[in-house]
């Protein structure tokens, strides 16, 4: 019986001889390397150099399509804002700053950014680093598409490269990928979410949406307890963020146990194991959805009773989605807005709701068999599914933006269908063989860069629409004669651009169309007033307020024509109807505190004009009335700060200089009077009445020359100003 340690002895022994041996091995081997050196290559830097080549495949694609992103969007990045762009930043006054912190993530109820703080905080910093420059709210669209692309390449490259297909050769998934991100990124349909500012809240959910189906993915692969934590912490955050940007991403969550269950096969049971606290955090970023619904932000244009009935709605939606499928195939017809209208005839509806019953019938039959596309068909569905199912968006039915995310699912299908089906026409049955023939490879490869031009060349086509605001209307009308919408907002470019005539065709055509436009009604009146037939405005706006009694922007402009009327008590009530309604305007508690003013009615008119000044810091108008009204009250050195508040917000405004000097002549301070109305004759040198007052400071001063030279200025340019040639006798009487 041998001892426990005369085994030990024995095993050592043998180990120590293996050893021995094998360090003889190695010496004859490095010798015999260092003897053939010159006639075998080295592997190690072989693969090392296959690695960083492949590294270089994996990343090169992405930077090649961003490039060509840029150039075939290149000719929007100077386009106009446009469209709701007026609402999301021009009159978006909770832009303008970034303090106090909140408020830059609030927008006004009813903009296109209210409820969704993270977009708006994004214009904010637009706003600080360009004011309104517009090119940089576009390119900032740009770079968001171009992460979105990345991270849409990543998605499927991982996706495929862990599938049978990619194991077996990784060429297959570094090829579809690139397909499918450039296609994907090239498609005209993407023009709309892309090009027009606003959409930036399309932009932003699809970033964070994709950036947790990314992060939860990657979770899959993790080495480690820690990393596996990072990568789902990352997907619980984005998703937090996505809901803070827009609506659809409700469906985020759902999408990912979706991803786990359908594509990597996992059951239940094992993902409720191991993804719990992934699918727990998920499901808590539904709260911060509901808290930002809980305020209403858009209940004017979202949801029940708002003059749209759900099935209609429905039904509308059958003929959208069908449309939108129709035009990720063939992107030619494009519109930036379809108008207000709703399909509710069977013979249009039904027969395409047979078809997406079709389409919905075989995602259930893949899903039986366990296939993965049934994914897609989830995918294109669910994120249409908040904008396009029972609750109306009565102000836009339908919205080719809202295929930005889906047309994901169309593309992957196309490119992975075709690719299969190419491969099996010629030699390769990648399926079962697990390689790809040659001649399919190149064929698809052939076809993809054709279609990929012709996306990048079509987007640069469509792009031009965007680039002037009557370009991007009369396309509309063009696409859509029968929107109402678009011929009004076509007028409303004319009368800011002193087309008057063209812009009064648009109108009377929006109206034809929809007699009840209320909004065509009003800016009608507006081109009348401006003409100066105040008789036939207030006819039109009469007629928008009695389609739409509760129209802001109506009784503030009839309460303005009033104003001008001297009917002041019709015109205070007006604007104060106007104000119940949208309490937070700026320009109507001004006009307000102007008809308090007129009347002299000092006390109410500077109550006004304060509630303006806190509601618009930079209203430089209030600050100046506001100046005016307390100097009318004897309060010369609250004026005086007011006028210079007002001088820094507009240096030119030749006004607040004639106030500044007034209120400092009237203190007995003629030193900084005349320097205050020697700016103002520096800035407009024809203002007789400047001369006039500068001349009297001069005198009041002790600078007689002077004040005679500036009396002599006022003849010159009034040969009938009696009050400066009084002046110039009563200096040469002295």
């Amino acid at each position: 019986m041998v001892s426990l340690t005369d085994s030990t002895y024995k095993i050592s022994r043998r180990n120590l001889d293996y050893a021995s041996d094998m360090r003889s091995s190695n010496k004859q081997s490095k010798e015999s390397r260092r003897q053939d050196k010159n006639e075998l290559p080295d592997l190690s830097s072989r693969r090392a150099i296959g690695y960083r080549l492949w590294a270089v495949c994996i990343l090169l694609p992405p930077l090649a399509i961003w490039v060509a992103i840029v150039l075939a969007y290149s000719n929007a990045l100077v386009g106009p804002f446009c469209f709701d762009d007026s609402f999301t930043i021009l009159d978006n006054k909770s832009i303008r700053s970034l303090w106090p912190l909140w408020q830059s993530f609030w927008a006004p109820q009813d903009a296109p950014t209210a409820g969704r703080p993270v977009v708006n905080f994004s214009f904010a910093l637009n706003y600080v680093a360009g004011q309104q420059n517009v090119f940089g709210y576009h390119l900032v669209n740009v770079v968001l598409h171009c992460l979105n692309t990345a991270l849409l390449y990543a998605l499927v490259y991982r996706t495929l490269a862990m599938s049978n297909w990619g194991q077996a050769q990784p060429i297959f998934a570094w090829g579809v990928s690139i397909a499918v991100a450039a296609l994907w990124a090239l498609h005209p349909i993407q023009t709309e979410t892309v090009s027009y500012v606003t959409q930036r809240t399309e932009l932003m959910m699809a970033l964070f949406f994709l950036g947790t189906m990314y992060a939860a993915r990657r979770a899959w692969d993790a080495h480690s307890r820690v990393s596996r934590i990072a990568w789902q912490l990352s997907a619980v955050v984005s998703c937090g963020l996505g809901m803070a940007s827009k609506e659809v991403m409700v469906v985020a969550p759902i999408m990912v146990l979706l991803y786990d269950r359908m594509v990597m096969k996992a059951s239940f049971a094992s993902l409720i194991k191991s993804r719990i606290p992934l699918y727990v955090g998920l499901a808590t970023t539904w709260a911060i959805l509901a808290a930002l619904m809980a305020t209403n932000p858009r209940g004017k244009s979202v949801g029940f009773g708002l003059n749209m009935e759900p099935f209609d709605y429905l039904t509308t939606q059958f003929w959208a989605i069908t449309h939108y499928l129709w035009l990720a195939i063939w992107p030619i017809g494009l519109c930036a807005d379809y108008g207000i209208f709703v399909v509710t005839e069977p013979r249009i509806w039904l027969p395409r709701l047979l078809v997406l019953l079709v389409l919905v019938g075989l995602i259930l039959w893949a899903w039986l068999r366990n296939n993965a596309f049934a994914f897609l068909g989830a995918w294109f569905f669910l994120i249409l599914a908040p904008t396009s199912s029972i609750v109306p968006i009565v102000t836009e039915p339908v919205a080719e933006r809202r295929m930005y995310l889906p047309l994901a699912a169309v593309v992957v299908f196309v490119v992975l269908g075709g690719m299969i089906s190419l491969d099996r026409l010629t030699i390769g049955n990648p399926a079962r063989n697990k390689s790809w023939s040659k001649t399919g490879a190149w064929l698809f490869m052939f076809l993809t860069v054709i279609l990929f031009g012709l996306y990048a060349w079509a987007t640069y086509a469509r792009n031009e629409v965007y680039r002037s605001e009557v370009a991007f209307w009369q396309d509309v009308i063009e696409k859509r004669p029968d929107n109402s919408r678009g011929f009004s907002n076509l007028g409303v470019i004319y009368h800011k651009n002193k087309q008057l005539e063209s812009a009064v065709m648009s109108y009377r055509q929006a109206i034809e169309l929809a007699p009840t436009n209320a909004y065509a009604l009003c800016d009608l009146g507006k081109v009348y007033f401006d003409q100066g037939n105040q008789d036939e405005a207030l006819a039109y706006y009469n007629r928008a307020l009695t389609v739409n009694p509760s129209m802001p922007k109506a009784l503030y402009r009839r309460g303005l024509l009033l104003s001008n009327q001297m009917r002041w008590a019709e015109a205070i009530e007006d604007f104060h109807l106007a104000l119940d309604l949208d309490p937070n305007s700026a320009e109507t508690r001004f006009q307000l505190g102007n008809i308090y003013l007129a009347q002299k009615q000092y006390s109410p008119a500077i109550d006004e004009y304060r509630a303006a000044i806190a509601l618009d810091p930079s209203f430089c108008g209030a600050y100046h009335n506001l100046g005016a009204a307390l100097a009318r009250t004897g309060g010369f050195r609250e004026a005086i700060d007011l006028f210079e508040k007002a001088e820094k917000l507009e240096p030119m405004n030749v006004d607040a200089y004639h106030n500044l000097g007034h209120c400092y002549a009237a203190l007995g301070e003629f030193t900084k009077a005349t320097e205050a109305y020697q700016r103002c004759v520096s800035i407009k040198p024809e203002d007789a009445h400047a001369w006039y007052r500068l001349g009297k400071a001069f005198v009041s001063s002790g600078k007689a020359s002077e004040g005679r030279r500036c009396f002599l200025r006022v003849l010159e340019l009034d040969p009938n100003a009696d009050e400066a040639r009084q002046q110039l006798k009563q200096l040469g009487e002295q």
